[in-house]
């Protein structure tokens, strides 16, 4: 089985994802799932940018 390649997300995708959460329209959870990430990155992301 071949080793899947680690994701390396851009500075935009991270400032809107980080945007999206601040906003607070959709949970943390639901971003998540939308975006296709773990939803740790999410937490940290909205932490920071407060």
């Amino acid at each position: 089985m071949a080793k899947r390649k680690r994701r390396n997300d851009s500075a935009n995708f991270k400032a809107k994802m980080g945007l999206t959460a601040l906003a607070g329209k959709k949970t943390l959870s639901e971003l998540a799932e939308h975006y296709e990430v773990h939803p740790q990155p999410d937490h940290d992301l909205e932490e920071a940018a407060c």
